[in-house]
């Protein structure tokens, strides 16, 4: 085991998952899984749809690795795979609830534009300044479900770690 080698490892796995997210949250993400966004309960189906795919990516990454690198027993790539479900479900559910992150909104290009227009006809006003505070909120928000993504791949990351370089 030499420093290099731990580094090549985790270099492999980041650049992984990084291409993992990638892929999950928006080629392969379809229309029906963007009904994590519904009312009601109509949002477990499409949300747990979405968080398998997530799931099976880290289960591919995690299992393909342990093989290349010889770990052994494999039982633990379930167990990474669940914790990328979990963690995945729960910061999606938050993120799109709209009693939660999700009552926030983003502004298009175009409606920030009319936005600025109108205020500088008319001054800021309380509604200005609430569409101002969503959007904020809503990148905010946004930045936040991204952080807790790389986070749960980075305690993945170093769980196989552990399991290579005891």
């Amino acid at each position: 085991m030499t420093v290099e080698s731990i580094l090549c490892d985790v270099f492999v796995l980041l650049v992984a998952y990084q291409v993992k997210h990638f892929l999950c949250d928006y080629p392969l993400q379809t229309a029906y899984q963007l009904g994590k966004f519904k009312p009601g309960w109509a949002w477990v189906l499409p949300l747990t749809t979405h968080c398998s795919i997530h799931a099976l990516g880290t289960f591919v990454i995690a299992f393909g690795f342990a093989l290349y690198r010889d770990i052994g027993d494999c039982g633990w790539v379930l167990h990474v795979m669940l914790f990328d479900f979990v963690l995945h479900f729960c910061m999606d559910r938050v993120k799109a609830s709209p009693n939660l992150l999700g009552r926030f909104n983003a502004l298009s290009k175009n409606e920030f534009m009319d936005l600025y227009a109108y205020e500088q006809d008319h001054g800021e006003d309380e509604t200005t300044r609430k569409l101002k505070k969503n959007n904020v909120f809503f990148w905010i928000s946004m930045g936040f479900d991204q952080a807790v993504h790389h986070l749960t791949h980075y305690a993945i990351i170093y769980y196989i770690l552990l399991r290579l370089y005891p």
